[in-house]
């Protein structure tokens, strides 16, 4: 009567640490797909694994105003999206250029996503505070464990990885004081004020 106890809570057990092993490595394919989408955020052209690009390949000084939705996060205004995401696996195709830079980045992150993993990689953007966010999950793993217990949960995971780039944060930073200190001088003007600022941005970021 003991036998068999034990061989069923040593099953139990096996198939629980697979969960677990399973569940690091939804954890951890999440964590370096973001921690790669951050670290190759502003530049398009460098190589996925080790950042580096080509001499001369860059995505310009002032993409960020409309394409990374500064505009937006400073006067709300623009077309950029402060928000956006890519489903991954199967993409689909690649986004054309219509559909802006943030889309074809979040889409190269999400094409390098393992095939047995689904989820999201998103971009959210608060100016001074920018990150690739990763949700994945795998809904295979927990299937062993159910035949046991009904209410395990899949592997999931969300990783937060902060887009680091010191010079844009200070340029950021002091556009930011800057204008807040104009739109305070202006007083009832402001908002008039605040259109004509982020027309003038706009134009220098297209």
């Amino acid at each position: 009567m003991v036998f068999p106890v034990v061989l069923l809570l040593t099953v139990v057990m096996v198939l629980y640490a697979l969960y677990t092993i399973r569940l690091v490595l939804v954890y951890y394919s999440a964590a370096v797909l973001g921690e790669r989408a951050a670290y190759n955020w502003p530049n398009s052209a460098a190589e996925w694994r080790t950042g580096a690009y080509p001499e001369g390949q860059y995505d310009g000084l002032y993409w960020r105003f409309t394409e990374d939705a500064v505009l937006q996060a400073l006067f709300g205004a623009g077309d950029g999206a402060r928000d956006a995401e890519a489903p991954f696996p199967g993409a689909g195709r690649s986004p054309g250029h219509e559909q802006g830079l943030v889309a074809r980045k979040l889409h190269r992150a999400a094409s390098t996503a393992p095939a047995w993993l689904t989820g999201t990689v998103g971009w959210e953007n608060r100016l001074l505070l920018r990150s690739v966010v990763t949700r994945a999950s795998d809904s295979a793993a927990a299937l062993p464990l159910r035949r046991f217990w009904d209410r395990a949960p899949e592997a999931r995971a969300s990783v937060s990885a902060l887009v680091v780039e010191p010079a844009e944060f200070i340029r950021s930073f002091e556009l930011a004081r800057y204008y807040t200190a104009k739109f305070r001088q202006r007083g009832g003007n402001a908002e008039s004020y605040r259109r004509d600022a982020a027309e003038v941005l706009r134009q220098r970021g297209a």
